[in-house]
């Protein structure tokens, strides 16, 4: 049998037989009588069966009125607590953002960011993926996730980016190597060395720093090791002897066996980390993650949008 009861018939009735007056239930549903009368007749119709008793103007439930009186507050007590749920998953989904970190990046970035976060947006559900830049700007596009932290520039029209802070460009090299005991390693030294660098695949913007770096320097190096992420890098670097150019927070994790020292460049070579997402994304929170985001680096870094 298709019985086409709706859920405003079941309010109506509600509201009718809780009130035993139709001119009552009428002020409280903010209606009219004879609206709200044709209202429970249809819901009669469509049951088949009498739920109200008239007699004039008094209203009494039938024993069928009673129970479906008990029935409907029921089922518009779990109505609403689904939409409730449905409610609350979707304010919980809208405030989450899925970010991407590019390796290694994290120790720069989260031992500040992540106490600032929970202290600045407790609400903010920030859900951080590592990534290597090529990885980033594919999910970015695909919306995969809403923003990345990364080594800029990017030049895509449809990447926005803001500069998040910058880093100085450190050398790496064996502890052991005589030039660790200099305060700072003259690039074209450094040149004499095995150089061990991250793969383009994995670090474009990377690769194309140190090419830009060597280039403004006049020095002529070239890659003897590709690695696939820092942390190999570094290990890389002792054990072939050689040398790396990274940025500074690699300090965080270099093993006693290896040191990182200033270039003799002046000035410092340095790289933007950046923020970058889809151009035109103006979803409230991403808003707020970014806004934050440059608020807590604000005394790092030049804060604005990047020109590539």
């Amino acid at each position: 049998m298709n019985i086409a009861v709706e859920l405003r018939h079941l309010r109506y009735f509600v509201a009718v037989a809780e009130e035993l007056s139709l001119t009552r239930a009428a002020r409280r549903l903010n209606t009219v009588s004879p609206s709200l009368g044709n209202q429970i007749r249809q819901l009669e119709e469509l049951v088949g069966t009498t739920l109200l008793h008239r007699e004039g103007h008094h209203l009494a439930l039938t024993e069928a009125g009673r129970l479906m009186l008990s029935e409907a507050r029921r089922i518009l007590e779990e109505v609403g607590l689904v939409l409730e749920k449905v409610q609350c998953a979707g304010e919980a989904e809208a405030a989450r953002l899925s970010i991407g970190v590019y390796h290694g990046a994290e120790w720069r970035v989260f031992p500040r960011l992540l106490p600032f976060m929970r202290a600045q947006c407790p609400r903010l559900d920030l859900r951080f993926r590592t990534m290597n830049p090529v990885e980033m700007l594919d999910a970015l596009r695909m919306r995969t996730i809403d923003a990345a932290i990364m080594r800029g520039p990017v030049c895509e029209p449809e990447i926005a980016t803001e500069r998040v802070l910058t880093d100085r460009i450190m050398a790496v090299v064996p502890a052991r190597h005589p030039l660790a005991r200099l305060k700072r390693i003259p690039l074209d030294e450094l040149a004499e060395l095995p150089f061990v660098i991250i793969s383009q695949e994995v670090a474009p913007q990377l690769r194309q720093l140190v090419s830009q770096i060597a280039e403004d320097a006049g020095v002529q190096i070239r890659a003897s090791v590709e690695t696939e992420n820092m942390l190999s890098t570094v290990i890389t670097v002792d054990a072939v002897s050689g040398f790396s150019l990274l940025p500074q927070y690699v300090e965080r994790i270099l093993p006693k066996t290896v040191v990182a020292r200033p270039l003799a460049i002046s000035p410092p070579p340095t790289g933007p980390l950046i923020a970058a997402y889809r151009t035109g994304n103006t979803q409230p929170n991403l808003t707020l993650f970014l806004q934050k985001l440059l608020e807590c680096f604000q005394d790092e870094a030049e804060i604005g949008p990047l020109i590539n």
